[in-house]
C-alpha cells in the first residue's frame, strides 16, 4: 500500500477531567505513529509518548488550547504529516457579569463598598482606580469582587472599575 492519510484528525473540545481522543487513519506498510504537541502560540513542538493512531488524555487546564499533529512513517522510511488540530476545554460556566457595580456614597471616615457579581470558572478580580482630577489609572490591591475602603478626602469622587478573568484567560 502507498503511504497515505485516509482520515485527518479533527479539533475536539471536552469538559475538564473528561477524556479527549484525536484519531488519524492511514494506509501503508507497517505504520509507525509519532504524535507531537505544543501549547497554542508556541513555536516549539514536544514529542509525545503516544505512538499509535490516537492521541488521548484527560483534559486539564494545562492542556487547554493544546495543538497536536502526527507524523506517520512506513517500513520504507516514507512519512506523511497530519494537519494540526486543537484540543480545547469547554468551560463549565461562561464568563459573564451578572450584576454591574453601582456608585457608592459614604461620609468622611465611613466605609464605602462597590461590588460586582460574576459567573465563570475560577474567577479572579483586578480593580483599577483613578482619583478625581487625574488621568492616571492605578491597580488596586483588592483581589475579590468587592472594592471597599474608608472614605477620605483623596478618595472622594474616585472612579473604579474591575477586570474579571476566568482560568481560561477570558476577561470581562
Amino acid at each position: 500500500h502507498e503511504l497515505a492519510i485516509t482520515a485527518q484528525p479533527e479539533n475536539t473540545s471536552v469538559k475538564l477531567d473528561e477524556m479527549f481522543c484525536v484519531t488519524v487513519e492511514a494506509q501503508g506498510d507497517s505504520l509507525k505513529y509519532q504524535w507531537y504537541w505544543r501549547q497554542a502560540g508556541s513555536q516549539n513542538w514536544n514529542v509525545s509518548g503516544q505512538r499509535d493512531n490516537s492521541y488521548d488524555d484527560v483534559m486539564t487546564k494545562a492542556r487547554h488550547n493544546r495543538e497536536v499533529r502526527c507524523v506517520i512513517t512506513d517500513m520504507w522510511g516514507e512519512s506523511v504529516e497530519t494537519e494540526i488540530v486543537t484540543i480545547t476545554a469547554i468551560p463549565e460556566k461562561a464568563l459573564a457579569i451578572v450584576t454591574e457595580p453601582t456608585d457608592a456614597y459614604a461620609a468622611m471616615g465611613e466605609n464605602y463598598c462597590v461590588t460586582v457579581e460574576a459567573v465563570g470558572d475560577g474567577l479572579s478580580y483586578t480593580w483599577y482606580f483613578k482619583n478625581a482630577g487625574t488621568n492616571v489609572w492605578h491597580t488596586s490591591s483588592v483581589k475579590d469582587n468587592t472594592y471597599d475602603d474608608e472614605m477620605t478626602k483623596s478618595r472622594a469622587s474616585r472612579e473604579v472599575y474591575c477586570v474579571i478573568a476566568d482560568i481560561w484567560g477570558n476577561t470581562v
